[in-house]
């Protein structure tokens, strides 16, 4: 029988979870406001990149955490864009 996961390494798997989710969501955002025709794009994409400058180095930090920890999180391929498995 295996050990339980601690609390706190169980909430690390869940914030790394949502911040990889915010990420892609954020980038497909990005995209849309450059295809998209508005007048004045480039202070929503510069907003953007800001702030997913910032969630990619909190990423980065959670991730050299789970690693010193021994924790992977794992994706699963879907066909399916709607559903998130890990």
């Amino acid at each position: 029988m295996k050990a339980p996961i601690p609390v706190a390494e169980e909430d690390l798997i869940y914030e790394y979870i949502y911040l990889v989710y915010l990420i892609t969501e954020l980038e497909e955002n990005r995209l849309s406001f450059e295809r998209l025709p508005f007048k004045i794009p480039e202070p929503y994409v510069a907003m953007i990149d800001g702030i997913l400058k910032a969630l990619r180095l909190e990423a980065r930090e959670m991730k050299k955490e789970m690693r010193n920890l021994k924790i992977k999180v794992l994706e699963e391929p879907q066909g399916d864009e709607i559903f998130f498995d890990y």
